[in-house]
This record gives structure tokens, sequence and C-alpha cells, in this order.
């Protein structure tokens, strides 16, 4: 079911752009753009512990400086591989929705007091036979071909519309992004 809008405020339902070839398009530029800083960021953390002892001989040895770069390097390395190998293993997939549970229980704030926090429950069942429950606090159902849970059927109740590409807060009637300009999911 494609969303239907009045007045600029989409009504309940779910988006056909969820396919949009200029939505895919911005999220692998956004994907070039991370590796690109992460490069950088590899590139920082060599270069700095020598810059450090050059202007700080106490605080870094200079003869601990290389080795230090290549440790903080290799550690930036290891953990974006890691992420790169366990979003690896989450594919995208159909799914009909069987069942939607709601359940409240008391959680405990930081401050030692107790508020009540609302778990959304949708259990659904993907097109191979599994049964499969998604959990979320709030109104994010998980869509499966972004990184991230951002498709709301119900974008009203929600109040605003957050970007799939960059993740940005939008008002319901904005048909684009404010800040990347990719088109919205309503």
């Amino acid at each position: 079911m494609a969303y239907v809008e009045k007045n600029g405020v989409p009504e309940p339902g779910w988006s056909d752009r969820v396919d949009s070839p200029e939505i895919a398009a911005a999220i692998a530029k956004n994907r070039k753009a991370a590796f690109k800083w992460g490069v950088v960021t590899c590139i920082i953390a060599l270069v700095a512990p020598t810059v450090i002892s050059k202007f700080a001989p106490d605080a870094v040895k200079p003869e601990h400086a290389i080795p230090m770069g290549l440790v903080i390097a290799g550690a930036i390395i290891v953990c974006s591989v890691l992420c790169k190998i366990v979003h690896s293993f989450r594919k995208p997939y159909e799914a009909v929705v069987t069942d939607k549970i709601i359940e409240k229980n008391l959680h405990r704030n930081r401050n030692d007091s107790k508020e009540d926090r609302v778990l959304y429950i949708t259990v659904v069942r993907t097109t191979d036979g599994r049964k499969k429950k998604i959990k979320e606090t709030g109104f994010r159902p998980f869509v499966p071909q972004f990184d991230f849970p951002y498709e709301l059927y119900d974008k009203p109740k929600a109040g605003n519309l957050r970007c799939v590409v960059c993740s940005k807060e939008n008002p319901l009637e904005a048909d684009r992004c404010s800040r990347c300009h990719a088109p919205l999911l309503k």
C-alpha cells in the first residue's frame, strides 16, 4: 500500500519510495565518503604520535611513536572490518506482519526514578517460512534494505520523518531531506 497525503502530511501506510534509485545512489555515495574518512583517520592515527613526540617528547617517546601509531591505525582497521563483516550477515528479506504486540514495563533511569517504557514487537513471517520478532522502542519499524529501521507506518504519530540516508529528522510536510536532499519515505 503506497502512501497518501493530506495537506502535505502522509497518511498511515508504507512508502513506495523504498526502492528508489535516488536513495540507493545517495546511500552508495555516503558509503564511499565513509571509506575516505576511514583512510584519513588511519593516516592521522599513524602521523599524530610522531608529531606529538616531536613537540612533547616527554608525553610520547620518539621510539614509541611509530609503533603506537600502527597500533591505533590497526585498531581502527580491525573495528571497521568487523563492522563490515557483521553488516554483511544482515541480508534483506521480505516478510508479512503476522502480529503486533505492545508491552509496557517499568524502566529505571540513571537518576533512579522509574518510568514506563513501551516496547513494540512486530512478529513477521519471512517468505521462506521463518518467524522473526522485531523489538523496538518508539515508532521505527525495521526496513531490511537500510542499515537502520526508519520506515514509519503511522508517520503522523511520530511527528517527523527521519532520512534513511543521513538520519536527519525532517518535518512531516517535507518531501526531501533538508541535509542531503534525498527523497523521504512518505
